[in-house]
């Protein structure tokens, strides 16, 4: 099955280091098939519904990281232009 697009907004977006480890663990897969699936963009349903639930959930925490990296890169240009 195609990983929909959704989906892989979420992975491009809020994916980070050691992510496929904790989606395999959720999914009880393997991380080369969890690799794979990044890859590929082709996994199982069960696979894909752990891939889901893993970015919703981590979803909040990262924005927030995003939004806050934002801000700081805004305050060091105005500082700059000082």
């Amino acid at each position: 099955m195609i990983i929909p697009n959704e989906t892989r907004n979420l992975v491009y977006k809020y994916r980070q280091w050691g992510d496929v480890s904790q989606i395999a663990e959720r999914a009880d897969r393997s991380v080369v098939l969890i690799h794979r699936a990044f890859k590929d963009w082709k996994a199982s349903p069960h696979v894909i519904d752990a891939i889901n639930s893993f970015y919703l959930e981590k979803q909040p925490e990262r924005q927030a990281a995003l939004d806050r990296a934002e801000e700081i890169k805004s305050i060091n240009e105005q500082i700059k232009t000082k």
